[in-house]
């Protein structure tokens, strides 16, 4: 169970920094937001217009507890001055 990847998201506080690896990029995202749903809750789920990460897993009381939920919204990528603009 401890080795699971998300054992410790309850750690996770606002503003934290959050890492994903994709297709050969790095994007960073900082959490926004952390909050507890029903275990029936979909609505975490629904489709968004904001470049976000959602994140849940069940609470260490079981999936009969609820879900703990992490929002993370997309940080842009820092832009680059030509040398010598």
């Amino acid at each position: 169970l401890r080795k699971s990847p998300f054992y410790n998201l309850g750690k996770m506080k606002v503003g934290d920094p959050i890492y994903v690896d994709w297709r050969g990029r790095r994007f960073t995202y900082k959490v926004a937001k952390t909050y507890q749903v029903k275990p029936n809750e979909v609505s975490i789920e629904a489709a968004s217009k904001q470049h976000k990460l959602t994140l849940y897993t069940c609470t260490l009381s079981g999936s009969a507890d609820g879900r703990l939920v992490i929002e993370a919204e997309l940080v842009p990528a820092p832009t680059t001055t030509p040398a010598g603009a």
